[in-house]
C-alpha cells in the first residue's frame, strides 16, 4: 500500500515523512515548482530516495508539494525507476530526476486492467509504446498522455497530477492528516481522524477541497470519480458540497433513480449520453436536486 502526502499550504512534519517511508520503504519521490533560468515555472521531481534522502530534501522544499512512498505491487521489482512520479509524456521517462513544464503523476493503488487498457488505447492508432519497465502507473501516466490528464477519472484510482499550476487530484477515500491530505492514513501510527472536506458530513468518502482540483467542465467545482454504490448513499447524503461534480456510470446514475434521488427526466440525459459515448457528471443544485450534465 503506497501513500501520497499533498503539502499544499502546510508541511508534514518529519514524523509522518518517516512513519509513511517506514510503512512504504521502497523509495520515495517528490515533486515541487520552481524557477527555470528563464523566470518560467517548472516542476521538478526526484524519485527513488532512501528515507535519510527525503528528509534532508523534504526540509528544503517550497510549498506546494507532492511526496510519494512507494511499497511494490504484486508482480513489480522493487526499482527506482518505477517509483513515483512519471512525467504525463509520451515517452513516459524513467529517468529518477527531470523537469517538465507539464504535469507529473503519482498513484496509490493498483489498476488491475493496465494492460488490458493500454492495448485497447493503441486500437485505431500509431502510438508507440516506450521502451523499459512498465507498471500500473506509467501506463496510467502514458494513457493521460495521449488523452488528457482527464482520463485520470475513467481509471477509478486515487492519483495526484501536479503541474506549475494544477494539482488536479482522483479517486476517493483521501484523508487528511492535520492539514496534509494523505491517499490513505494505514501508516499513521496515531490513529488519525479522517477529516472530510465538507467538516465531517456524510461518508468518510471524500477527496481534497476544490482548490486543489480542475474541473473537466464550463461549470465551477472539483471532479472526484465514483468507485462503489456506497457512493450513491454518499450523494443521496448530499456529502459533496453545492456545485462539485461528481464524474459517475451510467449504473450508478440508475441506482440514484431507484433511491429517489435522481428523477427520471434527468436519468434520461444520462441514459443518452451514455448512448452516445459521452461522459457526463452529477452536480447538486442551489435546492440540492441532482442534475446530469454531459461533459
Amino acid at each position: 500500500m503506497c501513500v501520497i502526502l499533498i503539502a499544499d499550504s502546510v508541511a508534514p512534519s518529519e514524523e509522518m515523512i518517516t512513519q509513511a517511508y517506514e510503512k512504504n520503504p521502497e523509495g520515495a519521490g517528490f515533486a515541487w515548482r520552481e524557477k527555470a533560468p528563464n523566470g518560467e515555472e517548472i516542476v521538478h521531481w526526484v524519485k527513488g530516495l532512501d528515507l535519510p534522502e527525503s528528509i534532508k530534501l523534504f526540509k528544503k522544499l517550497p510549498l506546494p508539494y507532492i511526496a510519494h512512498f512507494r511499497i511494490a505491487s504484486s508482480g513489480f521489482a522493487k526499482s527506482a525507476a518505477l517509483c513515483h512520479p512519471f512525467p504525463i509524456q509520451k515517452d513516459v521517462s524513467l529517468a529518477t530526476e527531470g523537469k517538465t513544464k507539464g504535469f507529473v503523476m503519482f498513484h496509490n493503488g493498483y489498476w488491475n486492467n493496465w494492460k488490458t487498457g493500454v492495448m485497447d488505447g493503441l486500437k485505431g492508432t500509431t502510438y508507440k509504446i516506450p521502451p523499459g519497465r512498465w507498471s500500473d502507473t506509467r501506463a496510467m501516466a502514458w494513457m493521460a498522455a495521449h488523452y488528457g490528464v482527464a482520463i485520470l477519472n475513467f481509471i477509478d484510482e486515487k492519483a495526484v497530477a501536479f503541474s506549475p499550476k494544477n494539482i488536479d487530484v482522483f479517486g476517493v477515500g483521501w484523508s487528511k492528516i492535520g492539514e496534509v491530505w494523505a491517499s490513505n492514513r494505514f501508516f499513521d501510527q496515531g490513529g488519525t481522524k479522517m477529516y472530510p472536506h465538507n467538516q465531517g458530513k456524510g461518508s468518510l468518502y471524500t477527496t481534497p477541497p476544490a482548490s486543489m482540483t480542475h474541473s473537466t467542465s464550463s461549470n465551477s467545482g472539483k471532479v472526484i470519480s465514483s468507485e462503489s454504490a456506497r457512493e450513491a448513499t454518499v450523494l443521496s447524503n448530499d456529502a459533496e458540497p453545492r456545485g462539485a461534480l461528481t464524474v459517475v456510470p451510467f449504473d450508478r446514475a440508475v441506482l440514484l433513480n431507484k433511491i429517489g434521488q435522481l428523477s427520471k427526466n434527468q436519468l434520461k440525459h444520462a441514459r443518452k449520453a451514455t448512448e452516445k459515448n459521452r461522459p457526463f457528471a452529477l452536480q447538486r443544485d442551489e435546492k440540492g436536486a441532482l442534475k446530469v450534465l454531459v461533459l
